[in-house]
């Protein structure tokens, strides 16, 4: 009885929730790479004869994402080792009462069941990050209701330091030395817009 109330609730939010993200109270840092102005590509004269060169952007220092968790087995879980195991991974930051959490994760695991076969051409790994690990009761619920069996891994507080959490959804990827490929990607995609994304991370990795 007690799982049907769960999976009703988690159905009616569902129906009720805009598309979009939902604002969380997290506060954290995510390294960016400042953008490039033309003033900075361009020489610039400084005085008649005399050319000032433009200063280098200084690379970005790679944001490791390197934490001990466990699965929902309770099976302990490094991230950094998991995305050592695969060329590219996706991390899903998601919670149980976040309404595009939720409808997305159909989406997930559609992409899971894609890249997990033998003949998948391309190695991605799909991990989510379980936020609300106080809500236990209703995870069932939306486990069975969104049918997502890709890995499932503990929040951890650390993991604020290395990525920005201000919406959820919330989404980075990961090379395989487990630091993070570009910016992350706030919101909920489905499967079309999530291909788009894989194939521009693993651009930024030649």
């Amino acid at each position: 009885m007690k799982k049907l109330i769960c999976f009703t609730s988690v159905l009616a939010f569902l129906c009720a929730a805009l598309s979009g993200c939902v604002s969380i109270e997290f506060n954290g840092l995510y390294a960016q790479t400042p953008e490039v102005t033309d003033s900075s590509r361009t020489p610039q004269l400084e005085t008649p004869g005399t050319v000032v060169l433009p200063t280098e952007t200084p690379a970005p220092v790679p944001v490791s994402f390197d934490f001990d968790t466990v699965d929902l087995d309770g099976n302990a879980v490094n991230t950094r080792e998991f995305a050592a195991e695969h060329e590219l991974t996706l991390v899903n930051f998601w919670a149980t009462w976040c309404g595009p959490c939720v409808g997305e994760m159909p989406e997930l695991q559609s992409l899971h069941e894609r890249f997990s076969t033998e003949a998948a051409e391309t190695d991605v790994a799909i991990l989510g990050v379980w936020l609300d690990t106080e809500n236990a009761g209703d995870l069932d619920a939306v486990l069975e209701y969104t049918g997502a069996a890709y890995p499932i891994v503990e929040f951890r507080n650390e993991m604020q330091n290395a990525v920005e959490l201000q919406y959820i959804p919330a989404t980075i990827f990961l090379n395989k030395d487990g630091d993070i490929v570009g910016k992350p990607v706030v919101g909920a995609l489905d499967a079309e817009g999530w291909l788009a994304e894989i194939e521009g991370r693993f651009k930024e990795l030649e």
